[in-house]
């Protein structure tokens, strides 16, 4: 009986020039102890990795196959061993990131496992924005925007006035957080004031109704 060695991967995933993209990996996993038999638990695992390739073209199959090396491991995923649940598969989330190298266009995720007893129920890619919003406070109306990677590379972004209102400065932004929130820099950044015979309401300028 040999070590097992199975492998998992995805196709191309285009980034469309992002910085980093998220990876959350629903999966189960059973204890090796579980297993009467000696030899099961000779080549029994409770971990598995995850690889990941980044391409600056479309690749083919020999680039695209993990099995030939061309992938960089991203994390190793092990069963925590002071779990007190010893009886049954172990249900979790791992969660993690992936730097976008420069100048490439694809990612490959792949999955290796050596003799764990594995479920994958899911793998999500995610990456944050922070979305097309009028901020309520100012009506400045902001567009949707990659967040950056993390708070020490705050991206600024300029804005213009909602419908039906005007600027009190030449300037008119707020700043896009690593999570996807619009945050105000401070309190002096320019803000729009709904023009005459229209009022405020939430983030917009409305008609007002005359009598």
């Amino acid at each position: 009986m040999q070590q097992p060695s199975n492998w998992i991967w995805s196709y191309g995933i285009d980034h469309n020039k992002l910085k980093r993209i998220d990876i959350a990996i629903n999966y189960s996993m059973k204890r090796c102890a579980l297993y009467d038999d000696a030899n099961v638990r000779k080549f029994c695992s409770e971990k598995f990795d995850v690889y990941g390739y980044q391409s600056s073209q479309e690749p083919n199959n020999s680039f695209s196959d993990p099995r030939n090396g061309h992938y960089s491991k991203i994390e190793t995923i092990s069963l925590q061993s002071n779990s007190s649940n010893q009886s049954v598969s172990l249900h979790n989330i791992a969660e993690m990131s992936l730097f976008i190298k420069e100048r490439t266009s694809k990612v490959f995720l792949a999955i290796h496992d050596q003799g764990a007893c594995l479920v994958l129920y899911s793998i999500v890619v995610t990456y944050n924005v922070c979305p097309q919003k009028t901020l309520p406070d100012t009506l400045v109306l902001l567009p949707e925007t990659i967040a950056p990677v993390n708070e020490s590379k705050i991206v600024k972004v300029m804005g213009k006035c909602a419908p039906n209102s005007k600027p009190t400065a030449p300037e008119l932004g707020a700043n896009c957080g690593s999570t996807g929130e619009w945050v105000r820099e401070d309190d002096s950044t320019g803000e729009c004031l709904c023009t005459a015979g229209w009022e405020k309401v939430s983030s917009e300028c409305k008609g007002m109704l005359l009598f």
